[in-house]
């Protein structure tokens, strides 16, 4: 069936036994994958879910921005299945190839996936088997509160975070990665302070504050770094050493009174 489907999906795909229902091995023991993983011009490429899950890490799916992010350990990876890259730590890589759909089911291809999460692959041509190595086995993902190792510093709803997002991306669109989690980090030192409202939606929406969301460039497309800086800005993360204010001295002056702490990029913060 799964022969079928993929010929039917991806033109040219070769029909012969080698290239189809690949085994998955994880430490030596065999792993079942739902559907099966497959191979495609030298690539295995796997279901992405049941892989990570197998492997010790979560997958959550964002379907308003047709956002996939895998999170294991200290690693938190950002996919779409529109994309051929992929962000990994902050990182943008190109994947050795785009994500392939099969009826519906999105596959990545699995060594990237494996050895982003800090794994190592090996394909054995005679039985047709991946084989992936991991010391994370037993690794349990970390709960709703916070990504990789850190836990969040402050509370958020997902429709928090998914704002925080838009508007470090718009904020930031054109900025380094230290400088889009500088400006996530603004917003978390304001929920902190006692002089500002105490949860991300007030603070974002403030008249006067943050003006992408009034303009509409907050629902620009939203780069795939953009939410690694959210989290890495919710885990306390924070290149400005607590400045409660941004700007852009080309464009803007800086807030009467405020104390410049860094510039990063094209951005001054201050307090």
């Amino acid at each position: 069936m799964l022969a079928a489907l993929v010929a039917a999906a991806v033109p040219g795909v070769a029909q012969a036994a080698e290239e189809l229902d690949v085994a998955v091995e994880l430490n030596g023991e065999p792993r079942e994958l739902t559907p099966s993983a497959f191979r495609h011009e030298g690539l295995v490429f796997v279901p992405l879910r049941e892989f990570v899950e197998h492997l010790g890490g979560r997958v959550e799916y964002h379907p308003a921005e047709r956002r996939i992010t895998v999170t294991r350990g200290s690693v938190t990876m950002v996919l779409s299945p529109d994309s051929p890259e992929a962000a990994v730590n902050g990182e943008v890589q190109a994947l050795p190839a785009p994500p392939i759909n099969v009826d519906g089911r999105v596959f990545f291809p699995a060594r990237f996936v494996a050895e982003a999460l800090g794994d190592s692959v090996e394909w054995i041509a005679q039985r047709s088997v991946l084989a992936v190595s991991s010391s994370y086995v037993d690794g349990a993902a970390t709960g709703p509160e916070g990504y990789g190792d850190r836990a969040a510093v402050i509370s958020y709803t997902e429709e928090e975070l998914e704002l925080l997002v838009r508007v470090i991306n718009a904020e930031a669109y054109d900025e380094p990665y230290e400088g889009m989690v500088a400006v996530g980090a603004v917003v978390v030192n304001r929920v902190r302070s006692p002089a500002w409202p105490n949860t991300i939606y007030e603070v974002l929406t403030q008249p006067g504050q943050f003006a992408v969301i009034a303009n509409g460039h907050v629902y620009r497309q939203v780069r795939p770094e953009a939410y690694l800086a959210a989290m890495d800005a919710l885990r306390g993360v924070d290149p400005t050493n607590g400045a409660l204010f941004f700007f852009n001295p080309r464009k803007t002056g800086k807030t009467p009174g405020s104390e410049i702490l860094v510039t990063i990029g094209n951005h001054a913060f201050s307090r």
